[in-house]
Formats: C-alpha cells, sequence, structure tokens
C-alpha cells in the first residue's frame, strides 16, 4: 500500500488517484475528484499545476517594467547582478527574521521549564502525601489487629470463666 501525497495516510491503488506527470497517488476526497467522475491519463496533481506557468505574463505591470529595465540597462560583465545582491543580502535577511523566531523559541521554552518544574513540585507532594497515607495506614492496621488480639483473649477469657462457671 502507499501514501497519499496529499494526507499522507494509506490508500489502495484501486481507489487511487495518479498524476499524469509524477508517480505520486492521491485519495480522491484530497484532490477534490467526485468518485463517479472518470480520470484523464494527463490529470496533474496540486503539486504538479503549480509549477505550470499559467501563460505570457511579461503583459504584466511588475515583470514588464523589469524586461524594459534590463533593455535600458544591461548589466556589464564583471559586475555584480542583480540576483548576486539578492544572494548576498538574503542571509543578512534570513537572520534579521530568524532572530525573532528564535526569542519566540526561548520564551516557549522557558514556559515549558516552568511547567516542567511545576509538575516536579507537584509530583514531590503527591509522593509525600503518598508516603503520609502509607504510614497512616500502616498504623492503622497495627491498631486494628491489637484490638483483634484484645477482642480474641477477651472472648477466650469469657469462654473459660462461663465455662468455670457452669461446672460449678
Amino acid at each position: 500500500m502507499v501514501k497519499c501525497g496529499a494526507c499522507c495516510k494509506f490508500l489502495s491503488t484501486a481507489e487511487a488517484v495518479k498524476c499524469g506527470q509524477c508517480p505520486v497517488l492521491y485519495h480522491r476526497a484530497c484532490v477534490g475528484v467526485s468518485d463517479r467522475s472518470k480520470i484523464h491519463e494527463r490529470w496533474q496533481c496540486p503539486e504538479c499545476k503549480k509549477t505550470v506557468p499559467k501563460g505570457n505574463n511579461s503583459s504584466t505591470l511588475v515583470r514588464g517594467m523589469v524586461a524594459k529595465s534590463e533593455i535600458l540597462n544591461p548589466t556589464i560583465s564583471g559586475t555584480s547582478s542583480d540576483s548576486e545582491k539578492t544572494a548576498t543580502s538574503s542571509p543578512e535577511s534570513f537572520h534579521r527574521e530568524l532572530i525573532p523566531e528564535i526569542r519566540l523559541f526561548r520564551e516557549e521554552l522557558c514556559r515549558v521549564r516552568e511547567e516542567l518544574k511545576d509538575f516536579q513540585r507537584d509530583m514531590v507532594e503527591i509522593r509525600e502525601s503518598l508516603v503520609m497515607s502509607n504510614k497512616r495506614m500502616d498504623e492503622m492496621e497495627s491498631r486494628i489487629s491489637i484490638l483483634e488480639q484484645k477482642t480474641q483473649s477477651n472472648s477466650n477469657s469469657r469462654e473459660i470463666h462461663i465455662g468455670t462457671a457452669t461446672e460449678d
């Protein structure tokens, strides 16, 4: 059995939908295909659909401006290109984004430590309470056994006293 590419749960190949481009299988419900509909061999999964360009987007405002600026200002070989500048500034921006995440992680870690300390204190209290309960239980058992012995000796002495009284 294989796993669904969307939900990662196991599925049988008979119930699966197969992408026409990649070997990944999906549950019909995971990709929004009804049980009755027939799947064409060219059907594409959501992951493969993402990578397919939707058409010629050179007329869009941003891409059109970039294309015009490249025509007007061609890069001279030996100078750094925009992609190189982005690559060098990328680690810096990554670090700027990472620092708050690390701070949040540390704060969460501190909260977890405090919760763990509270849990440990609770466990110590429970352990102490259990020890005291066991101690009280042992004391009660010993008192009960003393009372049982006294009761037994009293009943034996009454039997002896009754037995001697009937013989007289």
